[in-house]
């Protein structure tokens, strides 16, 4: 038995494009900055100090002491500052509700609603060979509600789901992992995480005993050797898991 558990944002849909679109915006709206002057904005450069920012204070997220709104308006306006572009005080408000409403958008790719349906099927068989599930970091109704709209449901039981909101632990602690073991019914040596983040996704189910398949979409050529798997793309990743699960054409 085999069981596949997926990390949700910037895994199995692009937060960072979603990201990079709000701060375009916000820019567009800035005096005296032009958006045509490409090398004035990098998007790449964007998201890696936005989720810099966002490790510095995703516990006070967690434990409640700020708000997940005026956790995103802070970090917009840090990023803002060391990336040396222009700040006013409204933009982390713009920011954060022009990301909110693209966040009520989201949707799996044909791509990856590809993928998820063949390895849902997969997971039906008689055999009973593959099991799917889902680990993810952040509050219990903010992930709960991308589970929704993604309609991930229909790929993955809510038995194995495991939120850190819900469990008062995060990746990369290792707790959250033996919880999303017990969640699934599957020891770590049977398990995978495919994830984004390094730290906590690859690191984290690598110490804890995982498998690892790093869905590099943001760090371009880095290299992490507790990836056992590192795709650049949902293609790639799409042919990873076909090679792990070892499903032949047509089926998948």
């Amino acid at each position: 038995m085999t069981g596949i558990c997926f990390d949700i944002d910037d895994t199995l849909y692009s937060r960072g494009a979603l990201l990079i679109q709000a701060a375009e915006e916000t820019l567009r709206r800035t005096d005296g900055f032009i958006m045509s002057e490409r090398t004035s904005f990098s998007g790449e450069v964007f998201l890696k100090i936005f989720y810099e920012k966002s490790d510095e204070n995703f516990a006070l997220v967690e434990s409640g002491a700020i708000t997940a709104r005026e956790s995103n308006i802070w970090r917009l306006q840090q990023t803002f500052l060391t990336m040396g572009l222009p700040t006013e005080s409204w933009q982390g408000a713009y920011f954060t509700d022009r990301y909110t409403q693209l966040q009520n958008q989201i949707m799996l790719s044909p791509i990856m609603r590809k993928l998820l349906e063949d390895l849902a099927r997969r997971a039906k068989e008689p055999a009973g060979q593959l099991r799917l599930g889902i680990v993810t970091n952040g509050a219990s109704g903010h992930q709960w509600k991308k589970y929704r709209q993604l309609r991930l449901e229909r790929y993955i039981p809510k038995a194995y789901v495991t939120v850190s909101g819900d469990v008062g632990i995060s990746k990369p602690d290792p707790g959250i992992f033996r919880a999303a073991e017990d969640a699934i019914g599957l020891p770590p040596q049977d398990l995978w995480l495919v994830g984004d983040s390094l730290k906590h996704d690859i690191e984290g189910a690598h110490a804890a005993g995982w498998h690892t398949v790093w869905m590099n979409r943001n760090a371009g050529s880095l290299q992490c050797a507790d990836a056992g798997i590192t795709v650049h793309s949902e293609a790639g990743l799409t042919a990873a898991l076909r090679r792990l699960v070892q499903t032949a054409e047509p089926s998948f």
